[in-house]
């Protein structure tokens, strides 16, 4: 795959929500699914597990809310406990069903995608609904939970300074998991523990005609790591690497979603 994982996230953000679930389309998706990282579900009832619980009242239950523009539509019909998402990009369209919940509090959204959980922030007034995705996590929630249940496009190490070093995806191994900043270097992440980050490749990129060619070495290796939790926010030092911090999801926290799109209620 010849993208950065700066293009790739840029590219599923415009598609949103549409890949993973129990997959519905009648058109070919597979460019987008395969951007995503995969080829979706194939059929069944959407699964639940791993998903929060909800907290609240649903008002999502038995609404629609679409947005349409001149490059692609979504519309999200809500059920009880299900979503199904029609999504058009250009030629391509899917329709998926996704098993979700909600948290009034803290105003998250988690839908559950091609078995992982992905968290949105969420702002529900009227007949107006914006969501825009959400880095923060539920409460005392750990690095390899984050890793291995829920969806992770672009999640910084950070040097002492504040700087990025790298960034953190589980989206799709067609891409290194751990990419350095200039993205051009990183890893192939084979698993994440409670104390430790295993890799099981290096990965090398060379920039030619405007895209990124990525070769990718067996080499085991272990970046071992440290966590500091509280009860509003966690980090993880990494050895070597530099330090991941999250903060969790509350009342006082929730993301500014001025400029996030809006989705109108049929």
């Amino acid at each position: 795959m010849k993208k950065t994982l700066v293009t790739v996230f840029a590219a599923i953000m415009a598609a949103a929500i549409f890949f993973g679930c129990s997959n519905s389309s009648d058109d070919n998706s597979a460019l987008l699914l395969a951007a995503a990282g995969g080829n979706g579900d194939s059929g069944g009832s959407p699964d639940r597990s791993g998903l929060p619980e909800n907290v609240g009242t649903n008002n999502f239950a038995g609404k629609t809310f679409s947005d349409t523009s001149d490059v692609y539509s979504m519309k999200y019909s809500f059920g009880s406990d299900t979503v199904t998402i029609k999504t058009k990009l250009g030629n391509q369209k899917s329709t998926v069903t996704c098993a979700y919940s909600f948290n009034e509090t803290t105003k998250q959204l988690c839908i559950k995608q091609k078995g992982l959980l992905v968290l949105y922030a969420y702002e529900l007034s009227g007949s107006t609904l914006k969501l825009a995705n959400d880095s923060r996590y539920p409460s005392q929630t750990k690095l390899n939970e984050i890793y291995n249940k829920y969806l992770v496009y672009l999640m910084p190490i950070v040097n002492d300074l504040g700087s990025t070093v790298y960034n953190v995806q589980n989206m799709t191994e067609e891409l290194p998991n751990i990419e350095n900043a200039a993205h051009d270097a990183g890893w192939r992440v084979s698993s994440v523990t409670e104390n430790a980050i295993n890799t099981s490749a290096t990965a090398a990129g060379t920039y030619t005609a405007g895209s990124m060619d990525w070769t990718f070495t067996p080499a085991t290796g272990s970046f071992a790591y440290t966590t500091n939790m509280t009860t509003t926010s966690a980090t993880f030092t990494i050895e070597n690497l530099g330090k991941i911090v999250i903060q969790y999801a509350s009342a006082d926290n929730i993301p500014d979603l001025t400029y996030a799109t809006p989705y109108t209620q049929e």
